[in-house]
């Protein structure tokens, strides 16, 4: 009996070449200091996972070497500078920067909008403190802000839903810079019980997706898989778009398709 013949491959566009060649080259330029940031968490935060390379699975096994470590100073540290900088530079309980004129504004021009502008920074204020970005952002800075490098991905899923804010670890964090030596290129690769991608990639990405990819995730649903998110320099203006460019470059779950760069 004749088989039917596969699928071929879908084209990759220049888009989703680029994305995955920025990608690789992100990773190739961490791993330059992949044991910098396992020797920093070993100091810091001796409990957490030291897999810092996005392309594996962290292990969900217990860090067991706390007992090696003869000091707490580091993490005594890095918690007193987290509480230090949250207190002084983002204090919940007060607004803690303000928009004003840019220096092209033509003169006469924010005394028209200067009290609109003050109304709505509480608004936005308001609508900090209703989110989870205070606790977040604690998780997100410890110990990664004494580290140096700190990203959180903030988010609405939907209109009707509160504002979310989600740490992103070293492991999961690649960047690269760009030619001014800004931040430029930023992925998040997260694996995820595939009972949370249809939360983590929204509605309207999960409408796109094939039927077959959804229904091994849901014969599936304890099964870690890999969810990358993009926002960055590649003709992606919204992060809807982003997501979806992240789906196209190679997002699937493991037992569909393994990802390759």
């Amino acid at each position: 009996m004749a088989k039917m013949p596969k699928p071929a491959p879908d084209p990759e566009s220049p888009l989703q070449k680029e994305a995955l060649s920025r990608l690789a080259d992100a990773r190739m330029k961490k791993s330059f200091v992949e044991l910098d940031f396992k020797e920093c968490y070993f100091f810091c935060a001796p409990q957490r996972q030291r897999t810092i390379n996005s392309m594996t699975e962290p292990s969900q096994q217990r860090m067991l070497d706390a007992a090696e470590l003869n000091t707490d100073s580091a993490f005594i540290l890095c918690q007193d500078f987290v509480t230090e900088v949250i207190n002084s530079f983002m204090p919940e309980a007060t607004p803690w920067c303000e928009r004003g004129p840019g220096m092209d504004l033509p003169p006469g021009a924010w005394d028209k909008v200067k009290e609109q502008m003050r109304k709505d920074d509480l608004k936005v204020f308001e609508a900090m403190k209703a989110s989870n970005l205070y606790p977040e952002i604690a998780k997100a800075f410890y110990p990664d802000l004494a580290i140096g490098t700190v990203a959180a991905w903030i988010d609405r899923p939907h209109p009707s839903s509160p504002i979310t804010v989600a740490a992103i670890p070293l492991r999961e964090l690649e960047i690269n810079l760009g030619p001014y030596g800004e931040i430029d290129d930023r992925f998040a690769v997260r694996y995820t019980r595939n009972s949370y991608v249809r939360e983590l990639v929204g509605e309207d990405i999960w409408a796109e997706m094939p039927a077959k990819l959804k229904k091994k995730i849901g014969e599936k649903p304890t099964v870690r898989t890999q969810v990358k998110s993009i926002l960055a320099k590649l003709q992606v203006s919204s992060q809807l778009a982003a997501v979806g460019l992240a789906y196209r470059i190679g997002w699937r779950a493991p037992f569909e398709r393994p990802f390759t760069s």
